[in-house]
């Protein structure tokens, strides 16, 4: 057997029995509590900007992103922008190794209802600036959507190579009225990745001054759009494979 094969079946056998392992699940849902509670998510940057997610699922995004290919991506919830240069490095290293005709970019668009005035100072002088385009306003807003959808065709992609990432109000209501906006963005074989469906898997958390809580977040949103759509479905490999994240039964995959 040629010896990388060999390797990659040997890791999918190790990731069926790790996600089997009972010690295993019950070991890394009492330590993602803890590190909840802790805010350990917190605590890394991407090309200096706060980023605010797990190395589990900044990897899991790699891996997609990189086999995926993707064109464009759209993003909710930019905070302090690390997961904008950090898709936008994606974006960079693909036009590298698998550059698009015609000399055209990949491009990230980044939405947020409130961009803080440092964090767009920042975001405006970053290096990776040219690779996204930031948009200041309600991501379930008809006519802030349909602005994205020009831009993205303005840069001359058309909408069958997107991607979706949504993070950023974690209610129930807003994240399904979110997946409904941007379904119709991904492309066949992409994803669209929820964040935060751990909410509803954390019984020792709370979020004070938060609108969302166990029976009302992004899991129970994903589970209503599913209900109602049959062109994505769960990828559960992704979370076999890392075992611990904020997006459990989040990364969905469009058929």
């Amino acid at each position: 057997m040629d010896p990388i094969q060999k390797f990659l079946m040997e890791c999918e056998q190790e990731i069926q029995l790790q996600s089997g392992d009972e010690e295993f699940i019950a070991l890394s849902k009492q330590w993602i509590e803890k590190a909840n509670s802790l805010k350990y998510s917190y605590h890394f940057n991407w090309m200096d900007r706060p980023i605010i997610q797990y190395p589990t699922d900044i990897m899991a995004l790699h891996e997609i992103i990189y086999k995926t290919k993707p064109t464009y991506i759209i993003e909710t919830g930019i905070a302090h922008g690390g997961s904008v240069t950090f898709n936008a490095s994606q974006m960079a290293l693909l036009d590298l190794v698998d550059p698009l005709p015609s000399g055209k970019k990949r491009h990230v668009f980044a939405i947020d209802i409130d961009i803080r005035d440092h964090n767009r100072k920042k975001l405006e002088e970053h290096p990776l600036v040219n690779y996204y385009t930031l948009y200041e306003g309600s991501s379930t807003d008809a006519n802030l959507i349909k602005k994205v959808e020009e831009d993205i065709e303005g840069l001359q992609h058309n909408l069958d190579g997107g991607m979706v990432i949504l993070d950023s109000n974690h209610t129930h209501d807003h994240v399904l009225k979110e997946l409904n906006c941007f379904e119709k963005f991904v492309s066949s074989g992409n994803y669209l990745v929820v964040f935060d469906t751990i909410v509803e898997f954390l019984e020792n958390s709370s979020w004070p001054g938060r609108d969302w809580s166990k029976g009302n977040n992004p899991y129970t949103a994903v589970i209503d759009f599913l209900s109602q759509n049959s062109q994505f479905e769960i990828d559960k490999s992704i979370d076999n494979q890392i075992m611990f994240g904020v997006a459990p039964s989040g990364y969905l995959k469009k058929k």
